[in-house]
């Protein structure tokens, strides 16, 4: 039996963690240190006021202020915070405050070191305890990362998308060796694909095929080590340059190819926005039909069709 990530235990782990990740003070006094003079602090300042003489409302204002990190994952959390205190850090030593100039200078500066990804992280932090941003900073920062992200796409190699048949090879080769772990491998990495599980998901999967004489044991897997087995498993199986997160895409992906709608998938892989699931499905003529409806043009005619699949072949998309 395999218990699911949000289970009772998960969230209350996730509590631990979040309480771990502002250890050295209250969630108030970590806002007030860092963020000082930010607008959301200003705003939670405004609220301390109108609750001042109401004692019993005073105990109020830590659950206000760590909201915004409490209903985030842990790891997302985390990612925001090293990432707001590295721009800190950088601003620091360049003798600015943290508004949102010093925050484009600091995008700029690094796009020489990081991708767009981590700009649109430290955008996020940044927003995240220091409010909403006009829409000129706005589309600045937005600018910045699009233009980062363009440069990476000239020379990023396309992502890995598995077919039915190459997952089947990586069930085959790993079950063949035939010991404990191998068997444990596999599954992990057939349950990512057919599940669309997230390294950090299948991380916190609970193992119960294992027992013991005294009751279950539970295997503690790090979203690392999860990376790690199904890298392996698919290098065993001869398939190269290939992570565990292009299973979740490769799921997706042949979902659509089996004419599962936009909005299924979604809800099946957990992706908060079609926008999102978007960004991981590529342009497959048999997600529109074409291989399965029967052509009522003379051949002859079908040429244009022909040489519009013959392209998608040569560019692996088919």
């Amino acid at each position: 039996m395999v218990v699911f990530p949000r289970h009772e235990r998960v969230r209350k782990r996730e509590r631990e963690e979040r309480n771990e990740s502002v250890k050295g003070g209250s969630c108030e006094q970590v806002s007030q240190r860092k963020f000082s003079e930010s607008e959301r602090f200003l705003a939670i300042e405004s609220i301390k006021k109108k609750a001042a003489d109401k004692a019993h409302l005073g105990q109020l204002i830590d659950v206000i202020v760590s909201a915004n990190w409490r209903c985030r994952a842990p790891s997302t959390a985390q990612s925001y915070q090293r990432a707001n205190q590295r721009r800190m850090e950088w601003m620091k030593g360049m003798g600015m405050d943290s508004g949102p100039e010093a925050l484009i200078l600091y995008l700029a500066n690094q796009t020489e070191f990081v991708g767009a990804s981590s700009l649109a992280t430290t955008s996020a932090a940044y927003k995240l305890v220091n409010g909403s941003l006009g829409e000129a900073f706005n589309q600045i920062i937005a600018d910045i990362v699009n233009a980062r992200r363009r440069e990476e796409a000239l020379v990023r190699k396309p992502p890995k998308i598995l077919s039915e048949k190459e997952i089947d090879q990586i069930v085959n080769v790993n079950m063949s060796i035939g010991d404990r772990k191998s068997e444990r491998d596999c599954f992990l990495t057939l349950l990512s694909f057919k599940v669309m599980l997230r390294a950090s998901e299948a991380a916190e999967l609970r193992w119960s095929d294992l027992s013991l004489e005294n009751g279950l044991l539970e295997m503690k897997l790090t979203s690392s080590a999860v990376s790690k087995i199904t890298r392996e498993a698919m290098e065993k199986a001869g398939i190269q340059d290939a992570r565990h997160h292009d299973l979740r895409r490769s799921s997706a992906n042949a979902l659509q190819g089996q004419g599962m709608d936009i909005d299924q998938i979604r809800r099946r892989g957990r992706w908060k926005s079609q926008k999102g699931l978007a960004r991981y499905l590529v342009d497959r003529p048999e997600a529109q039909g074409l291989k399965s409806v029967e052509r009522a043009e003379p051949e002859s005619e079908a040429g244009e069709a022909e040489e519009f699949c013959s392209a998608l072949i040569d560019h692996d998309y088919l």
